[in-house]
Parts: C-alpha cells; structure tokens; sequence
C-alpha cells in the first residue's frame, strides 16, 4: 500500500527508531535496500525522530538535519510541524499539520533496548512489504516498551539498538531500512555522533548526494 505524504509523516512519527555510531563501529547491523530503485539520491529530505522528550527530539533532528545538509540536502526538522503527544492523541491533525511538506523522502528514526532490537529485526532479504510482526507503523508504535532508550539515557559504552527507515515521497514507497546494535560515546557527542553515522549510511546506500 502507498501513502500520500502527509498520512506517511504521521505514520512514520508513529513508528521508527534511529540508527547510532561509535568509533567501535556498528554490530549486529541488518540493512536493507530496495532493490529495483534506480531514482538517484534524494535531495530534499524530512526527519522525523520518535521521542517523547521533546528535548531529545529537537536535538536529534536538528544534528540530523545539520549533517544532511552539509551533504548538500534540503533537509527539514518536523518537531516545529507537531508534537509527537499530539501525533499519538490525534492522529487525523497529524496528517493535516503535515501538509505543508514538499520533500522527496521522509528519514524516521528512533532508539529500543537490545531486548526489543531482538524482536525487529527484519529478516535478510526482506523486500520491504512484510514488516513483520506488525503490518503497519500504528501496531508497530503500540508494542509495549518499543522505544525505551533514548540517547542520554545511555551510558558511555553501554549497547543500544537502533532502527531508521527511508521512505519515498509522496509514493510512501520504502526505500531502505537498517537495524543495528551500537556502543555510544559519551554526551554531547552522542548525536553528533549517530547522525554522522546515519548519513554515512545512507549515501552508502546511494540514497542522498
């Protein structure tokens, strides 16, 4: 199924997690990329973090969003667009705030405990239509404890684990997922950290400049 753009930001604030880095390096990475997309980099791009502190959300996004655009992308925050309380209340004014957006992908992202990463994982080879065991992002958003660690909560050298997905837009299409566990640094570095390696990541995958 495809979503237009502003039923897919609401969607996609409902359910992704972030990907991390620490010069230890990634473990346990799983990432997936579609296969038969040959549209070139994306060069506008909204980002989109799922977190209740709204500080955490603002930093994320705004590190992230700082790193695209040192990539030459005409990256967005989406905390200034709605909160994620009211996304989770209503999600019908979720679609309706996100209207605005003009973008040609949507980056969503978001931390889990190791113990949850276990249970998300997609599978090798995954061709981005099942994202079992939930079918859509609102199942995904309601699994107890689905999201439980955020950045600063953290310890230097303790594990998290970590999810981003990649969406087209407006199609809704899934272009790339990847799940990992990570070793984090030390604060304030951990953003600046996760985010450079997310957008490493993602111009691996040939998905932005």
């Amino acid at each position: 199924m495809k979503l237009s753009l502003p039923a897919l930001l609401a969607l996609l604030l409902l359910g992704t997690i972030f990907t991390g880095c620490q010069s230890g390096g990634d473990s346990s990475a799983n990432v997936w990329r579609r296969p038969d997309y040959f549209g070139g980099p994306k060069k506008s791009v909204a980002v989109a973090v799922l977190a209740y502190r709204s500080e955490v959300r603002r930093e994320l996004e705004d590190t992230l969003v700082a790193q695209l655009r040192q990539q030459g992308v005409n990256a967005r925050a989406t905390y200034p667009l709605i909160d994620t309380q009211t996304i989770v209340a209503n999600k019908a004014a979720a679609v309706e705030r996100a209207k605005a957006l003009g973008v040609q992908a949507v980056l969503a992202v978001r931390m889990v405990d190791r113990d949850t990463l276990k249970v998300v994982q997609f599978s090798s080879g995954n061709n981005g239509k099942t994202l079992a065991p939930w079918q859509n992002w609102f199942e995904f958003f309601t699994v107890p404890s689905a999201f439980a660690t955020n950045p600063e909560m953290a310890q230097p050298g303790n594990v998290i684990g970590a999810q981003a997905t990649f969406f087209e837009s407006p199609s809704g299409t899934l272009l790339w997922s990847a799940t990992f566990t990570q070793k984090v640094g030390a604060s304030p570095d951990q953003s600046r950290q996760l985010a450079s390696a997310l957008v490493a990541k993602l111009r691996s995958a040939a998905l932005i400049p």
